[in-house]
């Protein structure tokens, strides 16, 4: 198993959204290495402290897989430009209407 400590993810970690394995970048050597859903959980538990709860294990792959799926989102052109929800968002609360 590569040190994923030392890896800069370049793709995703849309392992936990689907898909079988991420692509990992090395960022001193240059290499790309995939990196498996075991892998990336291995990793987050690596970085969690010892004495952490299910629960707070639970919430770090949740998030992990939240930010994947934001990502892959982004990839696919599936995001709205920050101005276009900052206008509606002041018609819809300052202005009180929709669209």
């Amino acid at each position: 198993m590569p040190d994923v400590s030392l890896l800069r993810e370049t793709s995703n970690w849309t392992n936990f959204a689907g898909r079988k394995a991420s692509r990992i970048l090395d960022a001193s050597l240059r290499v790309e290495v995939v990196v498996t859903a075991k892998d990336t959980v291995r990793a987050l538990l690596d970085r969690l402290p010892d004495d952490c709860s299910l629960d707070d294990v639970q919430y770090h792959l949740y998030v992990v897989q939240a930010v994947a799926r934001g990502e892959a989102d982004e990839e696919a052109g599936r995001t709205i430009p920050h101005e276009q929800v900052d206008a509606e968002l002041r018609r819809k609360w300052l202005l009180g209407r929709v669209g």
